[in-house]
């Protein structure tokens, strides 16, 4: 069996070697595994300072796993099937509705306003649960996010700083959120 710190140095390794060869898919795929390393570091480091064992009984406090400290409910958002870094986009297509776009920022711009349109009672409070580990994807205020962009129908922004399955996987939750099927968004 492989220790812990011998697996995050082969990942480091791995990471190193794609760096150097300009390979992004491998940088992301090791990328990945290290941050998910360093993520259950924090976690069990954090499970074994957590509340004093008291030497004469049980423990004195239950133990605490931390959550995430951005109030975010974190969403269970699925990783596209495909990988879309480094692949073009020509459109998309929404209930037979072809929309061009040429960039994945694009595809979350134009999907958002589109579902926005059309569910002005759910869109904004679905979205606003929309977050990663350390940041949200949309917000009323615009400061909340590095880079963002604001919809139609004013107060309400998404982020834009976002790599190509990121921005897909957002789109397709937001589809799923709204009740709408995965097979009515189809990206060209």
């Amino acid at each position: 069996m492989v220790s812990l710190a011998d697996l995050e140095s082969q990942v480091w390794d791995e990471i190193r070697k794609a760096t150097g060869c300009m390979d992004a898919h491998k940088i992301a795929h090791f990328s990945a595994i290290a941050r998910d390393i360093g993520e259950k570091k924090r976690e069990w480091e954090a499970r074994m300072t957590a509340g004093s064992l008291d030497p004469h009984g049980p423990a004195s406090s239950p133990v605490q796993v931390p959550t995430p400290t951005n109030g975010l409910k974190r969403r269970g958002h699925r990783r596209p099937s495909a990988d879309y870094t480094g692949r073009p986009i020509r459109g998309f297509e929404f209930e037979g509705n072809h929309v061009p776009v040429n960039t994945y920022k694009g595809l979350l711009i134009e999907l958002a306003n589109i579902l926005r349109r059309r569910h002005p009672q759910d869109f904004d409070t679905k979205v606003l649960s929309f977050g990663g580990r350390k940041r949200r994807y949309f917000s009323r205020d615009a400061g909340d996010l590095k880079y963002a962009q604001e919809l139609e129908g004013h107060n309400l922004y998404v982020e834009t700083n976002l790599n190509a399955n990121l921005a897909v996987g957002i789109c397709f939750d937001m589809v799923r959120e709204l009740g709408h099927s995965e097979a009515d968004l189809t990206l060209q």
